[in-house]
């Protein structure tokens, strides 16, 4: 489904917690800093192509103003 969702992805590093992983690419994605408060659930996903598991965090922005490094526009969802 491009251009509609975007989940952080990237490696996460053997002996790291996924929320380390988290907490780098939203800063080298979206220039933010969060803070990752809990994890809400995980699921699995896979088609033909992939075979994934998406692990949902609730995360908190610490800092900084987002700027799409990596992402074809933003929309917060606010109608005019």
């Amino acid at each position: 489904m491009g251009l509609k969702w975007e989940f952080a992805g990237g490696k996460v590093n053997i002996n790291k917690p996924y929320e380390y992983a988290l907490i780098r690419k939203i800063k080298e994605e979206l220039n933010i800093s969060i803070f990752v408060d809990n994890k809400i659930t995980e699921e699995s996903y896979n088609d033909e192509v992939v075979n994934i598991i998406l692990h949902y965090y609730f995360c908190t922005t610490i800092d900084g103003v987002i700027s799409l490094n990596e992402h074809e526009k933003f929309n917060m969802g606010i109608k005019k």
